[in-house]
């Protein structure tokens, strides 16, 4: 129950968007910016929510049916965020910047102008694995992976490699 009121106190401003805070598995950024941490979302982190708090609610439902089924309308309300705000002109991004409802700034998608990267593997991957996303949604991904994605060398997380400046 603590992580789940751990993620609940997260939800960003009136959503079940879940902010970045102090970074996602494979600690490549851990931002240093509190505005970064606070307003942050990771869509592959989202699709881990999701799917662990979906399956969670289904399995306590059978002991605690009440506690299950709140986390089960987590879920619900979790994908109803991730469609709404985590799926901009069919590509999902590898993050956003959430401001607020009107002011959203995509990263690691089309729209972003400052990494130059457009395409980020995990979100794409994970919200397939996660049913997250509708059949439609992931023979996007799949087709964007394919033409975005696929070197001669395999398929790469990101469409180019991030800056690095020489920091940390």
């Amino acid at each position: 129950k603590k992580a789940i009121e751990s993620i609940e106190k997260r939800f960003l401003g009136g959503t079940k968007l879940i902010s970045y805070a102090g970074g996602d598995w494979d600690d490549t950024l851990q931002p240093a910016n509190k505005d970064l941490r606070d307003k942050l979302v990771s869509t592959w982190t989202m699709a881990l929510a999701y799917q662990a708090i979906e399956q969670l609610g289904r399995m306590i439902a059978l002991e605690d049916n009440e506690y299950g089924q709140n986390l089960s309308s987590m879920a619900v309300e979790i994908k109803k965020a991730f469609d709404t705000y985590l799926i901009k002109d069919g590509i999902i991004p590898g993050f956003i910047y959430f401001e607020d409802e009107n002011n959203i700034e995509y990263m690691l998608h089309p729209e972003d102008k400052k990494t130059g990267i457009n395409y980020r593997l995990l979100p794409m991957t994970r919200s397939i694995i996660s049913e997250l996303v509708d059949e439609e949604q992931a023979n996007k991904n799949i087709n964007t992976i394919k033409e975005k994605l696929t070197f001669p060398d395999g398929v790469r997380l990101m469409n180019r490699p991030a800056n690095y400046e020489g920091g940390v």
